[in-house]
């Protein structure tokens, strides 16, 4: 599979990566300071063709969105991109937890071959994603989806309805509901009938006269309309072309059957009130109140038609949960067919009668009995408590503090929102009571037990209690349900995905969920921010993600945020700025080294040794000028030191550093050394102080970079870090300039170097973690610079992170150093992680005698042993199993299920299962020796090689293919050993008698079969079996297995 070293990656780890558009994770060990995700905002994070989105009030498949809405494209790394001139409108869920309106922007959609999921809540709503989609989870958006999870579903849906004509809609709604449009025998769009069936007669009449009056209101020709009794039931039977083209006008599927039924558009994009009325109606239509279950139920043959209205009840903050069962027909032909029921219950019943209600008296008298004096049970609508109650409890909180009146709420899973809201303020009381020592109120029952429990309450952590509190209060105050995860599915898939791109709020409604849209940094962005010890840092080319995780940025982390536009900067950072902290010598140097470096990162075979030098002691030169003239040093003193005319300068500068100590040699170079070099080989001088200065004019002639390294506000990182503020920079490519990036990034990164080597000298509590984002990281990906500040800093708290559009971005054909034990430097191996998502780990060759380490047992562990620490592992079936473990010392049973063969071993291993000699094998030549190894090898390899000359002549004369056949046997009887015994016999006696194809011809009667088990009968006469006639071999069919693509 390769190995990653410099930023690079071995050329047969690319197509693994393109194949399951992996999430590439560098981690040497269980502590986390690497890390290169290849993906990008809209890769690999999408919902499939067929899910339904919200959008612009409408249910519309993902597939259908795009075609509708996308205009023009553009393909970008590994999807096309579709800017929308007509922006939709979805909802979706805000910073501070309501649900709010908000336009899609862009539709994104990438042709993959991966397993999806099929995620199935409490509520029956389904959704299909990717593995790295993310959903919301009670307290953040996860992609770890795992059965009796939780996921939050929008409480209410809000978006802005158009007037609509209230009697057309009821008349509509019961047409949909229990109308039939057919003229005789025909069904389809030209039929000009329609009939409405209902036992009710008196809501017949009501149609009736609803009928005329929309006929006449619009000018419709409608014929007089009349109640038919059937054998059934009675229908209103309306006869009129200029209603089905009415209908039709505006949207409606006319003549479709009862399980392809939808509301059209116009009823679905409706103001409330239109909303309110259409669920009257199939209320009353195919609704019905079940006492017994306290529930109202809506039954409808659509699918599609389910899904609508339960979205239509969600603008009324109405759960509904849709269940599948087998029911008769209720318009009288009692047929028995597939339904999807729609069961309101608890809160929501009460919410349905007051915003909805029964237009049937008796139904509705029916609802208010069966919810007088009934309270209503919040275990399926209330907020998610359980998890939270449950750490207060282990933690020693007295769990009477929390819920005096029940120890219930400990066992299940939600509370209303009010008791939800009380265990706030108790959980806050609690954390204050601790504080204050008053354990036991005086005259309180158990104060000399509650003083025996002085130590564990003395443990107890308040901070973690009031963070508990703000959690729940959170939960309280989001506009949410919370559901449980009943089924998570994974389903192979090939085929185009889609993601919307929500900029504001970053997520939106789609299968009734809340699905996340950003990307891998942007969360990696979030989370740092939250963390107090945290100073994350930015660096963006293409000015899109900076923008992003500005106004993602929680604007109550107590932090600063700087925000840099390298096009138009505000404040500026310059290299050259001494920190003072020690003598001007040694910042000197160190300033000299990394301006150095960073030029030779960027313009590594364009600046050669001998030019070095004249760059090192111009940097050392320009800094002793400016201590002595009291000024800041620049950029341009470089560049004046460098041109061969500056000797008044150079001199300048000889004086200064001859006047500080230790800078006596760049005095003797400036004033001795490169003034003769000068008069004996003036142009070979010239040539090689010219590249440097190149280097540095060409950044000074750009005036936003000029600006940035000269401006008079000068803020450094080790501020930034120091003060754990936030650092977010926009490259500004298309204002800078492409070829400007690179070396402002260089820059940057290596003034960040020096702040890590300062860090690492402080005490380990003293350091702030640093993140590190960087997208487009193939700027800096080849770069020596980066793989030293992931394999040095990770001690000094420096966690970077690289974003790529698509893994070929980092070039093809590298090579890659080695050690001198010949192993890589940074090896990435494979790890099954619990959430399904593909990620590589790594590390140096000074981790290679690690042992597996204390940890969850349930998360995966990575050992690296040192005989094959540069092999990559093979994916195995279990799904916690560390891809490269050494098999032979760890025979933990948790890690692999016991002891196994050696076989396994080198199976699990990644290398071809081992070929012991046995008798029937030493009995063959060499040639045929090797050729038999060089076939399992292949096969094991998934390809196919012919055993030579002999083995074609034996297919030929037997009918079929003996290493094939040999390969089915070995998948039956799961043997290494068998097989290659097999095959070697097959060798050794090429004319044995095989099974062959059997055809029988015009005229015979015996039995027809493919393949007989039996073998052929041999003739007294001879050894050799019968030759089948010309005819028979003309006619019979060659038998080829299917080529085996893995190991058994």
């Amino acid at each position: 599979m390769g190995y990653v070293r410099n930023g690079w990656a071995a050329e047969d780890l690319y197509p693994m990566l393109r194949a399951e558009n992996a999430e590439v994770v560098i981690h040497p060990d269980d502590r986390k300071y690497g890390a290169l995700l290849v993906s990008g905002q809209g890769t690999g994070k999408c919902v499939g063709p067929n899910e339904l989105v919200l959008l612009d009030g409408c249910l519309m498949q993902a597939e259908e969105a795009w075609k509708r809405y996308a205009t023009t494209t553009e393909f970008h790394g590994e999807g096309w991109w579709a800017t929308l001139p007509k922006q939709p409108v979805t909802c979706a869920l805000a910073a501070d937890g309501r649900i709010a309106t908000a336009r899609v922007t862009r539709l994104y959609r990438q042709y993959v071959r991966e397993p999806l999921r099929k995620v199935r809540l409490s509520d029956g709503s389904e959704l299909t994603v990717t593995r790295q989609h993310k959903l919301r989870a009670a307290d953040h958006w996860t992609n770890d989806l795992r059965e009796g999870g939780v996921v939050c579903v929008p409480r209410r849906l809000e978006w802005p309805g158009s007037r609509v004509d209230l009697e057309l809609v009821e008349l509509l709604s019961w047409q949909i509901a229990e109308g039939c449009e057919t003229s005789g025998a025909r069904r389809g769009q030209m039929s000009r009938t329609v009939a409405i069936t209902q036992n009710d007669v008196q809501v017949l009449e009501h149609l009736r006269r609803l009928v005329l009056a929309v006929g006449k209101r619009y000018a419709l020709r409608v014929n007089v309309p009349r109640i038919v009794q059937t054998r059934h039931a009675p229908d209103l039977v309306v006869h009129s072309a200029d209603w089905r083209d009415f209908l039709i006008a505006r949207g409606y599927p006319w003549g479709r059957l009862s399980r392809e039924k939808a509301i059209p558009d116009f009823i679905m994009q409706g103001e409330l009130e239109s909303s309110r009325v259409c669920l009257r109606a199939f209320a009353d239509a195919e609704g019905g109140v079940v006492e017994h279950n306290r529930a109202v139920e809506i039954t409808t043959a659509s699918p599609v038609l389910g899904k609508q209205l339960r979205t239509l009840l969600r603008r009324f903050g109405i759960l509904v949960s849709v269940r599948g069962k087998r029911a008769h027909a209720t318009n009288g032909s009692g047929i028995e067919r597939d339904y999807r029921r729609l069961t309101i219950t608890g809160e929501s019943l009460r919410i349905f009668m007051r915003e909805i209600g029964f237009g049937s008296e008796q139904k509705a008298a029916r609802l208010r009995r069966i919810l007088s004096g009934v309270k209503p049970n919040s275990n399926r609508e209330g907020v998610y408590t359980h998890d939270i109650l449950c750490e207060v409890k282990e933690d020693g909180t007295p769990f009477k503090w929390i819920c005096p009146r029940s120890w219930n709420y400990l066992f299940t899973q939600r509370a209303s929102s009010a008791i939800a809201q009380d265990i706030v303020g108790r959980l806050r009381g609690a954390a204050d009571r601790l504080d204050s020592g008053q354990w036991a109120l005086p005259g309180a029952r158990g104060r000399s037990a509650m003083r025996g429990r002085a130590a564990t309450l003395e443990a107890i952590d308040t901070r973690v209690l009031r963070e508990q509190a703000e959690r729940l209060e959170h939960r309280v105050k989001q506009d949410v349900f919370y559901l449980t995860v009943e089924r998570v599915d994974e389903i192979e898939y090939v085929g185009w995905v889609y993601d919307f791109e929500v900029p504001d709020h970053h997520n939106f409604v789609a299968g009734g969920m809340l699905a996340h849209n950003t990307s891998a940094l942007l969360s990696h962005f979030i989370n740092d921010c939250e963390d107090e010890n945290a100073a994350p840092i930015v660096l963006d080319p293409k000015s899109e993600l900076s923008h992003i995780c500005l106004r993602a940025t929680p604007p109550d982390i107590g932090k600063r945020v700087w925000f840099l536009d390298l096009g138009r900067p505000a404040f500026g950072m310059n290299p050259l700025v001494r920190p003072g902290e020690r003598s001007l010598a040694e910042e000197a140097a160190e300033i000299a080294e990394n301006v150095v470096a960073a030029l030779l990162d960027v313009y590594e075979d364009q600046i050669f040794a001998s030019s070095r030098r004249y760059l090192y002691h111009a940097v050392v030169g320009a800094l002793a000028l400016a201590e002595r003239e009291r000024r800041r040093a620049t950029l341009e003193d470089m560049h004046r030191l460098l041109e061969p005319g500056g000797s008044e300068l150079r001199n300048r500068a000889a004086q200064a550093c001859a006047d500080i100590p230790d800078l006596d040699f760049s005095a003797h170079f400036l004033q001795v050394e490169l003034p003769d070099e000068l008069k004996l080989a003036a142009s070979q001088t010239a040539v090689r102080m010219d590249a440097p200065r190149n280097k540095v004019s060409t950044l000074l002639q750009v005036a936003p970079i000029r600006r940035f390294f000269h401006h008079p506000t000068n803020i450094t990182v080790r501020e930034i870090i120091e003060a754990r503020d936030v650092l977010i920079v926009d490259c500004a490519q298309g204002r800078v300039g492409d070829d400007n990036v690179k070396p402002m990034l260089m820059f940057m990164l290596r003034m960040l170097h020096r702040q890590m080597q300062r860090q690492v000298t402080l005490p380990e509590r003293e350091r702030p973690r640093v993140p590190l984002l960087i997208d487009e990281a193939h700027y800096v990906a080849g770069v020596e610079n980066v793989v030293d500040q992931i394999a040095t800093h990770r001690r000094a708290g420096l966690e970077p992170a690289f974003g790529l559009q698509y893994f070929a971005q980092l070039g093809s054909g590298s090579r890659h150093e080695e050690d001198p034990q010949g192993r890589p430097e940074l090896a990435a191996e494979p790890v099954p992680v619990p959430d399904g998502r593909r990620r590589r780990r790594g590390g140096g060759h000074a981790d290679r005698d690690g042992r597996v380490r204390d940890d969850d047992p349930r998360r995966p562990r990575l050992a690296g042993p040192a005989a094959r620490h540069s092999r990559a592992g093979a994916e195995l079936p279990q799904p916690l199993l560390p891809g490269l473990v050494d098999l032979g010392r760890h025979t933990d049973p948790e890690l692999h299920g016991g002891d196994l063969s050696a076989a396994e071993r080198r199976t699990a291993m990644g290398r071809a299962p081992s070929l012991h000699p046995s008798p029937a094998r030493r009995a063959l030549p060499g040639n045929a020796r090797r050729r038999v190894r060089r076939h399992q090898r292949d096969r094991f390899r998934g390809r196919r090689r012919r055993l030579g000359p002999g083995a074609r002549r034996e297919e030929r004369r037997v009918g079929t293919r003996v290493p094939e056949r040999s390969l089915r046997r070995e998948e039956r009887r799961q043997t290494t050993r068998g097989e290659m015994g097999r095959l070697c016999r097959a060798l050794v006696h090429p004319r044995r008698p095989r099974p062959r194809a059997i055809r029988p011809l015009a005229g015979h009667r015996h039995r027809a079969t493919h393949r007989d088990p039996r073998p052929l009968r041999r003739e007294r006469s001879s050894s050799r079996p019968r030759r089948p006639t010309r005819e028979a071999q003309r006619h019979a069919p060659r038998t080829v297995p299917a080529t085996p693509t893995g190991p058994a």
